[in-house]
């Protein structure tokens, strides 16, 4: 898998990024960036992981929770749309990178993506592995193209 490396600006739909932008709805998003941007880079997973959650609620207004072992998932009524994996800032070692994919980070993501659409989940839109700093969103569609559909990982799955 080789990712294609985006900007913001390149990611978000067109449509969207020429919608504006209420004003009191941007200072509430730049308030709880800057919070989010504070995180203490030595507390722990969990403490680190509430920042993001709380940014995502406050500024868009998600549904959030955890399910199984996921540790964040976004959801639309009750079915999960968005994976989260989130890392410790300082866990580089389980943190993918855009030159190393092959991390904890990423097999996580893999297998609750797999979990997710073994229980009938056709909904899922993106699975996120982040750090508070580093973001890194994934088409679900590409998933499904590169593990849900190839039979070898679908049996290593299974097995």
């Amino acid at each position: 898998m080789k990712p294609v490396i985006q900007t913001p600006r390149d990611f978000i739909n067109p449509l969207l990024s020429k919608r504006s932008i209420i004003q009191s709805d941007f200072e509430i998003f730049e308030t709880n960036l800057e919070k989010l941007l504070h995180v203490n880079i030595t507390e722990s997973e969990e403490h680190q992981k509430n920042a993001v959650r709380d940014f995502l609620v406050h500024s868009f207004g998600y549904t959030i929770n955890t399910k199984g072992k996921i540790d964040w998932a976004i959801f639309k009524d009750v079915k999960v749309e968005v994976l989260i994996e989130a890392k410790r800032l300082d866990n580089v070692s389980e943190m993918i990178t855009p030159s190393e994919l092959n991390r904890k980070a990423l097999h996580e993501s893999i297998l609750y993506f797999m979990q997710e659409r073994d229980e009938g989940n056709n909904d899922l839109k993106h699975i996120i592995i982040l750090t508070a700093f580093k973001w890194f969103i994934f088409d679900a569609k590409e998933f499904d193209r590169l593990f849900w559909n190839d039979k070898n990982i679908k049996k290593i799955y299974t097995n």
